[in-house]
């Protein structure tokens, strides 16, 4: 394999995520059980050039064990009309559990009639508050049976801040060294009861009174409160607990995922069962049985996240690319931006991994690309900690030693700054907006407009989803001249010559992706309507967004864009095809 090809595959698997869609619930659902006290295993798809979003392997463990202690443990501090069993002996109980072991269940199905799918997942946990957390995860094949896909092994801390995933379809393993922050943080959701049941707000519920499940009596209580688990929709909880002792029995948990967009995707079913309260544990059962001929992967970050993570991560970008991402999706614009840089330390990577494995290159570009990971995941916890953050990599550069970079909120009287030529000071609010007026303006609209025009060129019409998936689904579909010239292009390539043909070729509708999720992150309330506008409708909304209070700007079918007020918008999406 071609070293070109290899960093770029490489890329993918180096940078673990922790700005994705996935991740992101996942830690919002972490960030919101511990500020409470003060604030898509989805079917399998091959992976195509636009889909450069990764899936982090830390959030499939992290997911399984947010979501069942999370429902466990959270559901328990309901609040609601008086029944049988006070719910305050519950958590009594529960925190009197040393270890635990339970089994839960997951069906995930489209929504979509057009793209029909199911996948079943399945997940055996065993968790001790002294030797750690071990999860083995099954899927439903079509033939029937069930697959061992990954086992995840999670160490106590602050002794340890260690997480490891095993792949026995791959005979491979990944090895995660965390921050101290994210490795308390998954510990305690994972390992300690007592950190829900002190710190997880109720939400309100209702008696389904008494009856019998598997075998035990039990008392049920039910909540359809979204605010039970941050990220989903149209949700319906069940719990059911012991009479006698004052444990959960059963936990049943159904909720609608959605798109970037905000369209619902999938409708997922879980079902937690099985429970063993304070069990008897070993500490052989969490050592992991690795077997030797397994290639192993070290992912780590670095041990403090701080300002200092994150210019480091900067810096490194800048040589890597040249220039600053325009979005603050530093993880995915790496994969796309980094496989085609010609800068100097870019091209020293691509001498320095030849001659190496596949599996050698993996582990020096994970390692090489810490700093970036600590830079996603210093934004993250901006964003999370309600820092008030904003990003300007799309009009600043590495020379612009008096412009705003990357800014976020540490008093009411004080915001940081980092500039463009990476130095940093504390400002007050007054100073950050006369800097942020001082700002180029963006050129966000023409961005959005060649993405759109190139969109239909390649698709013959605007696609119904302008995500990664989405837009790869339309490519794959599309007969138009321009989409049949370029496959045609690229036939004879090889994998990598074709790969970097379409993106060159293809960048301004990736363009459109990464700004419509710039929109997202930026709070600016856009809406995306190319499931029913064509480029013949010069009087439909296609796509807007808010500019202030007072002003939205839209793009039209025909392409053509003016600013509106908000009563004049609503009466323009009012006229919307259904």
């Amino acid at each position: 394999m071609k070293s070109a090809d290899t960093i770029k595959r490489l890329f993918k698997s180096a940078v673990v995520s922790t700005h994705s869609p996935r991740d992101n619930d996942v830690f919002r659902c972490v960030q919101t059980a511990y500020t409470r006290s003060r604030e898509n295993g989805s079917a399998k798809q091959k992976p195509t050039l636009w889909r450069f979003a990764m899936k982090s392997p830390l959030t499939k463990l992290a997911t399984a064990a947010i979501v069942a202690i999370a429902c466990l443990i959270g559901l328990s501090l309901w609040r609601g009309t008086e029944s049988g069993i006070a719910l305050a002996d519950v958590l009594t109980q529960i925190e009197k559990a040393r270890a635990y072991r339970y089994q839960c269940s997951s069906k995930m199905t489209s929504v979509d009639p057009n793209k029909p799918y199911s996948s079943e997942t399945r997940a055996t946990k065993l968790i001790s508050q002294e030797y750690g957390s071990k999860t083995k995860f099954e899927r439903l094949e079509p033939n029937g049976g069930w697959t061992i896909f990954q086992q995840g092994y999670l160490f106590p801390f602050p002794e340890k801040k260690t997480m490891i995933l095993i792949y026995p379809e791959k005979k491979k393993y990944t090895r995660i060294e965390n921050d101290d922050r994210f490795a308390e943080l998954f510990w305690q959701v994972n390992s300690d009861p007592s950190f829900w049941a002190k710190r997880v707000l109720g939400c309100k519920y209702e008696s389904m009174g008494r009856s019998i499940v598997d075998g035990i009596e039990v008392e049920g209580f039910r909540t359809t409160d979204p605010n039970i688990l941050p990220g989903v929709r149209d949700v319906d909880n069940k719990m059911w607990v012991d009479v006698k002792t004052r444990l959960p029995v059963r936990y049943d948990f159904r909720c609608a995922h959605v798109d970037k967009m905000g369209n619902k995707k999938e409708i997922e079913q879980i079902v937690y069962c099985n429970f063993q309260w304070d069990i008897l544990v070993e500490a052989s059962e969490f050592k992991p049985a690795i077997p030797d001929d397994y290639i192993g992967v070290v992912l780590k970050y670095p041990a403090h996240i701080t300002e200092e993570t994150a210019i480091q991560g900067l810096k490194l970008l800048v040589e890597l690319l040249g220039k600053y991402p325009e979005t603050p999706n530093f993880d995915e614009t790496v994969l796309r931006l980094a496989e085609n840089s010609e800068t100097p330390a870019a091209l020293r990577l691509k001498e320095e991994i030849k001659g190496l494995t596949e599996d050698e290159i993996t582990n020096k570009l994970a390692d090489f690309l810490m700093p970036i990971r600590g830079l996603a995941r210093f934004y993250v916890l901006l964003h999370q900690d309600k820092k008030d953050p904003a990003y300007y990599g799309r009009i600043v550069t590495p020379k612009d030693a008096d412009k705003v970079l990357l800014r976020w909120k540490v008093s009411d009287t004080e915001c940081r700054v980092i500039y463009g030529d990476l130095h940093a000071e504390t400002v007050t609010p007054e100073r950050l907006a006369e800097l942020e007026a001082a700002l180029p303006k963006e050129p966000m609209e023409e961005t959005a407009i060649q993405g759109l025009k190139q969109c239909v060129e390649l698709f013959g019409n605007y696609p119904g989803s302008i995500d990664y998936e989405g837009l790869s689904t339309a490519f794959e579909k599309s007969e138009t001249p321009a989409a049949l010239r370029l496959k045609e292009e690229t036939k004879g390539l090889t994998k990598q010559e074709k790969d970097i043909r379409l993106i060159r070729a293809a960048m301004p509708t990736l363009n459109l992706s990464g700004f419509y999720y710039g929109l997202v992150q930026d709070k600016k309330d856009p809406a995306y309507y190319g499931k029913t506008v064509t480029p013949k409708d010069a009087d439909k909304v296609l796509m807007r967004w808010k500019l202030s209070d007072n002003e939205y700007r839209v793009i039209f079918g025909d392409l053509h864009a003016e600013t509106v007020t908000p009563a004049k918008l609503a009466e323009l999406e009012a006229a919307l095809p259904k």
